[in-house]
Parts: structure tokens; sequence; C-alpha cells
């Protein structure tokens, strides 16, 4: 939960830093995108973000998120593409391999991420 918690922060920080530049608008959404590999839970991030934008000027905000898949490039057989993890990553650092050829020589393309890539803003009315 502690990564959440920084995490939570630093998103918090931001939407409230542009909701206070985009005056009188108000923020509806917050979206990120997080990557299966950085152990970041989605429905703690949720809750710390919900505490934590209390009283705020984005308290409103829905916060979107949306989970990026592993995927690698093998260096043996040329694969490019996801991967699955077993149930128990979470608490166990997990060894990717190809599924094709099996190989440890592989390059991670995506699933490590954790941005911010939009934020809507409602129109006044």
């Amino acid at each position: 939960m502690v990564h959440e918690i920084s995490i939570a922060a630093a998103l918090v920080d931001a939407a409230i830093r542009t909701a206070e530049e985009e005056k009188p608008r108000k923020i509806s959404k917050i979206h990120i995108e997080i990557g299966e590999l950085t152990g970041l839970n989605p429905d703690q991030l949720r809750h710390i973000f919900k505490t934590t934008t209390k009283n705020t000027v984005i308290a409103d905000a829905e916060l979107v998120i949306n989970t990026i898949k592993p995927a690698i490039e093998c260096e043996e057989c040329g694969y490019e593409g996801e991967v699955n993890l077993v149930e128990d990553f979470h608490f166990n650092a997990p060894q990717i391999t190809c599924p094709t050829c099996k190989s440890t020589d592989v390059t991670i393309t995506a699933g490590n991420e954790c941005k911010l890539y939009r934020i809507t803003i409602q129109k006044p009315k």
C-alpha cells in the first residue's frame, strides 16, 4: 500500500494544479495507466485517491485506471507480444519467459508503466 499512497499523492497534486490553472472549470475524470508489473493495486489506489481528494477542488473527480498487460520482445526467437504472469506475482518477483521458446533473454516493452495521461475538464454550463 505504500506505493499506492505515493502514486495517489502525485496524482492528486497534478490534478489540483490543473484544476487551479483551468478555473472555473471542474475536473470530472483523471485517467491513468498502470502496468501489471508495477505491483500497484487499482482498488487500493482508487480508495486512497478518493480519501485524499476530500475537501479539495477535485473531490468529485473519478479516477479511471487502464491496466496494461505485460509484453516482451524475445532476443532468442523474436517473439513480440503479451505474456502471462502467475497468480502469486504480487508476493514473488516473476521470472518472465518467452511463451514461445521459454528463454529469459527478453526485453519488457509494456506492463511496467505508471502514468497520468488525461485529465477531463467539464465545460462550464
